[in-house]
């Protein structure tokens, strides 16, 4: 197993030969990792088109300053003040820098079971934008509904669904070849790890239309881990930049925690 793939788990797998995270596995952590810091960069000069069939509670959250077609940033809202700002103004290296790490740098809701069971385990047919305005969705559309409808997007899919779209995409072909490096990248439990594993792609398609809101900043409430990814960006600082990965590699290993079997749940990171 490589030296990223032990730093990243903490443990050793005997029955998994070679290593768990490969670089090609990772070069891909890190593209999606970079082109999820630039997602929020591009909110601060363009943000996403808000939905036709926004709910009442989305709109009262529009700036009436920027006009009726622009919506506050979800992303500003969860990361510490200015961040945003931070980040669109240093040198583009430098986020790139932090995109270089053994883990995501966002979330997809997979702490939920209980919303991720209800997408997955009962999906509706569905055509994008039959539902009234401020509706809950009931679910994703069926596999079996005919192609047409399957594979037709709403219209102004936001860049945030579309990215969602990518990395679910992502989570499954991870989930094909390795649950163990599925298991280091999203902390994904068992159970749901089988399910998403079997659901069909078209499926995750849809769920990735219908909730993008499950993409959000990995650790966004962490008191240091964003704070510190700022810091490196505003400074450079190799040191800062070291922090942010050991702080992800123990944050990483908090959650497997609660997924791996005992014996190798007690086998923590060494740095920590």
């Amino acid at each position: 197993m490589s030296d990223c793939s032990r730093d990243v788990a903490g443990y050793v797998l005997p029955e998994v030969p070679g290593p768990v995270l490969t670089s090609a596995l990772l070069t891909s952590v890190r593209d999606l990792n970079s082109n999820f810091l630039e997602l929020l960069c591009a909110e601060l000069s363009s943000p996403d088109l808000p939905s036709p069939e926004l709910s009442r509670q989305d709109r009262a959250s529009m700036d009436p300053e920027m006009g009726s077609m622009q919506a506050r940033s979800p992303f500003a809202e969860a990361l510490p003040d200015n961040a945003l700002q931070v980040l669109g103004r240093v040198d583009p290296a430098y986020r790139r820098a932090v995109s270089n790490s053994p883990f995501t740098l966002y979330a997809l809701k997979f702490d939920d079971a209980i919303f991720w069971s209800s997408v997955l385990r009962h999906p509706v047919e569905r055509f994008p934008g039959s539902r009234p305005a401020g509706t809950p969705f009931a679910g994703v559309a069926s596999a079996a509904a005919p192609v047409t409808r399957r594979y037709c997007s709403p219209a102004n899919t936001s860049r945030r669904a579309s990215f969602c779209q990518v990395a679910l995409f992502f989570v499954w072909h991870v989930l094909a070849s390795s649950r163990t490096a599925a298991r280091l990248l999203f902390a994904l439990p068992d159970a749901l790890a089988e399910q998403l594993r079997n659901t069909p792609l078209c499926q995750l398609e849809r769920a990735a239309w219908d909730y993008p809101g499950i993409l959000t900043p990995r650790w966004a409430s962490h008191p240091d881990f964003w704070p510190d990814v700022v810091r490196f960006a505003a400074t450079g600082d190799v040191a800062v930049l070291k922090r942010v990965r050991l702080l992800g590699n123990r944050l990483t290993a908090s959650e497997l925690s609660g997924l791996l079997p005992n014996p190798l749940a007690q086998r923590r990171l060494r740095c920590r």
